[in-house]
């Protein structure tokens, strides 16, 4: 079972998508990034949601979407947003606002705005069962956006 997403406008942390990056030396280096969602967009929001219950149907397994107020409340970056780590064995397509590829390394820091693509999957590996994202795709967005409903403010 798995699932194709395609982002609106969300956060990046921990960016690793010009060279793999592993911080054990004996796990294989992926790309990897952490996408940061604001609580408030449902659109990107409700792909995610909907696997999750899915699969929550059959069995209950560890999610990948993750509360940053209640694990990251020190860091403004997380306020009122969900996050979770994606990640590829091969190097994800990048491109700009404008759909030029990307090829040279550039700075991208935290919080820099991105619209990503990934695939939802299950896996069930020695005894651990849980959902995962594969990182496919990656438009870096200049600026910045200016979202906002009720409680977010991007």
């Amino acid at each position: 079972m798995n699932t194709k997403v395609v982002t609106g406008i969300i956060k990046l942390a921990y960016v690793h998508i010009f060279e793999p990056y592993s911080i054990v030396e004996s796990v294989e280096p992926r790309y990897s990034t952490t996408i940061i969602i604001s609580k408030c967009d449902a659109e990107t929001l409700e792909p995610i949601n909907r696997f999750i219950e899915e699969v929550n149907r059959y069995c209950n397994i560890k999610t990948l979407l993750r509360d940053g107020d209640l694990e990251r409340p020190e860091d403004p970056l997380y306020k009122f947003s969900y996050f979770l780590n994606v990640n590829s064995k091969n190097k994800p397509g990048i491109v700009d606002s404008n759909v030029n590829t990307i090829i040279e390394p550039i700075e991208v820091k935290n919080g820099s705005y991105a619209k990503v693509s990934f695939n939802l999957y299950t896996y069930d590996s020695n005894s651990n069962k849980g959902i995962a994202a594969s990182l496919n795709n990656i438009q870096l967005i200049e600026g910045f956006p200016l979202i906002s409903c009720r409680n977010c403010v991007y």
